[in-house]
C-alpha cells in the first residue's frame, strides 16, 4: 500500500553489449561540460550584440534580434521575483501573490484579452517561486509595439476597476478582491504532480532537490501566502495595518507595483526599467 507502480505499455528488448557499450562511448565522447553562461547569451554575442552585455544582469538590458522576412515578433519580458530562498515576509507574499493573479486564462488576464484581440497567439505573465522570475511573454504578435502597449492598457484597465471598487469600500470591494485573490492563490497552488505519472514526478522531484528547492521551502513559501490572505480578509487587522506599505489588505497600488517591471508604462509614477526601451511615443 502507498507504493508506486508503473508498467510498460510495449516489451522493450535490450540492447546488445557491443551496441550498449558504443552508444555509452558516443555519449562519452560528445559530452561537453556546461557552464553558467546561458546559451541565449553566447548567441546574442555571436550575432554582434555588444561584449559588454554581461550575465547576471545587474539592470534591464534590451536586445532586439530583427529578421527582415519575419512578419510576426516575440516580446520577452523579465525581472526578478521573490523565491522560496528569500525571507517569507508581507510585502513578498503580496507582491508575488499580485502578479499571480494576472497569470493564467481567466476573463481579466492579459492572455485571454490579447488573444481575443489576435495580438498574439500565446502570451501571458508567470512567475515561479522556484526559478525567481517573472515575465511575460508574447509571441507571433503582429506589432510588438501594439501588443506591448495593448497588455500593459489591459491591465491598467483592471487596476482601474479595482481602484473604482476600493474607492468606494464596503461589501463591493470585499467581493471584488476576494474574487481576485482567489484566482491568484489557485495559480500559486496549480504547480501540483499529483496527475503526473511516477517517473515525470520522480524526474520534477530530483530537479528540485538538486536545485535546492526542497518540499520545505516551498511549504513555508506557500504557508505565507496563506498567512497573508488571512489577514487580508481579517477586515479588522488589515484596516490596523499600513496597506501601501506591507501589502496586506491589497490595495490597487499593490498590482502596480508587482507588475511594474515587465509592463512599460504600466506605473508613470513609478521608475519604469523599459522607459529607454519603449519611450511614450513609440508608434
Amino acid at each position: 500500500a502507498g507504493g508506486g507502480l508503473s508498467m510498460l505499455s510495449k516489451a522493450v528488448p535490450a540492447p546488445k553489449e557491443d551496441d550498449f557499450t558504443r552508444a555509452l562511448q558516443r555519449m562519452k565522447d560528445d559530452f561537453r561540460p556546461l557552464d553558467d553562461d546561458p546559451i541565449i547569451l553566447k548567441r546574442l554575442q555571436a550575432r554582434g550584440v555588444e561584449q559588454e552585455v554581461q550575465w547576471p544582469w545587474s539592470s534591464p538590458k534590451g536586445v532586439a534580434l530583427v529578421h527582415a522576412d519575419m512578419p510576426q515578433g516575440v516580446i520577452i519580458h523579465c525581472a526578478r521575483c521573490p523565491t522560496v530562498f528569500d525571507p517569507i515576509t508581507d510585502p513578498s507574499m503580496s507582491k508575488f501573490l499580485a502578479a499571480k493573479v494576472f497569470s493564467g486564462a481567466a476573463e481579466h488576464t492579459p492572455f485571454t484579452k490579447t488573444w481575443q484581440a489576435g495580438l498574439a497567439y500565446s502570451s501571458g505573465i508567470s512567475n515561479g517561486e522556484g526559478i525567481g522570475m517573472l515575465r511575460y511573454y508574447a509571441d507571433h504578435c503582429p506589432s510588438i509595439t501594439q501588443t506591448a502597449q495593448f497588455v500593459t492598457a489591459t491591465v491598467r484597465s483592471e487596476i482601474a476597476q479595482l481602484q473604482e471598487a476600493y474607492d468606494e469600500g464596503g461589501q463591493k470591494w470585499i467581493d471584488k478582491r476576494r474574487k481576485f485573490l482567489e484566482f491568484g492563490m489557485s495559480q500559486a497552488l496549480s504547480n501540483y504532480r499529483g496527475a503526473q505519472s511516477y517517473e515525470t514526478r520522480g524526474t520534477a522531484i530530483a530537479d528540485d532537490i538538486i536545485n535546492g528547492v526542497y518540499p520545505s521551502l516551498v511549504a513555508e513559501f506557500r504557508r505565507g501566502m496563506l498567512q497573508l490572505l488571512e489577514k487580508t480578509f481579517c477586515e479588522a487587522e488589515s484596516d490596523a495595518l499600513t496597506e501601501s506599505e506591507t501589502g496586506v489588505g491589497f490595495p490597487p497600488s499593490v498590482f502596480e507595483r508587482a507588475l511594474h517591471p515587465i509592463l512599460p508604462g504600466l506605473a508613470p509614477d513609478l521608475q519604469d526599467p523599459y522607459a529607454q526601451f519603449w519611450p511614450a511615443d513609440a508608434a
